[in-house]
């Protein structure tokens, strides 16, 4: 099978526009996940903002709907100084996969989480887990 990899848009924000992720939102949940839930409670509660260092919630575009996140975070089981990051969040809308928007994605989030961590562990509701496993090597 020849997948053709569109373009997309992915950007790092500093705002959680609950009204703009609807559609996102309730596929999530259709799909039994309830991370987007957790990440808005902890959002409007002020307990997690991507503020840290290292820390970054990223939105996928096409055109100008958001049709995937993703987030990387400081390992809360590990210290700062371990250098140990957490992508989860990972969610791309099921109309766009197969598209290459997954892929961009990760390899966005990777890029981002070198400049601060030398270790990513992967949770297991981000869809490359089962292929690179529970954490991937930064310093390589």
């Amino acid at each position: 099978m020849l997948t053709v990899l569109q373009t997309c848009t992915i950007q790092q924000t500093i705002d959680l526009p609950i009204d703009s992720l609807n559609l996102l939102k309730r596929e999530i949940r259709q799909k039994g996940f309830i991370f987007f839930d957790v990440l808005e409670r902890q959002w409007l509660s002020g307990q997690c903002r991507f503020d840290k260092p290292g820390e970054g919630l990223f939105f996928v575009y096409k055109n100008t709907e958001i049709i995937g996140l993703g987030s990387v975070q400081q390992s809360p089981i590990a210290p700062p100084t371990a250098g140990i990051g957490l992508l989860q969040n990972c969610y791309i809308l099921e109309k766009e996969r197969g598209k290459g928007y997954g892929n961009q994605l990760y390899q966005q989030l990777v890029n981002f989480a070198k400049i601060e961590f030398g270790q990513l562990q992967i949770t297991q509701q981000c869809p490359y887990y089962e292929q690179l496993g529970p954490t991937v090597d930064l310093m390589s």
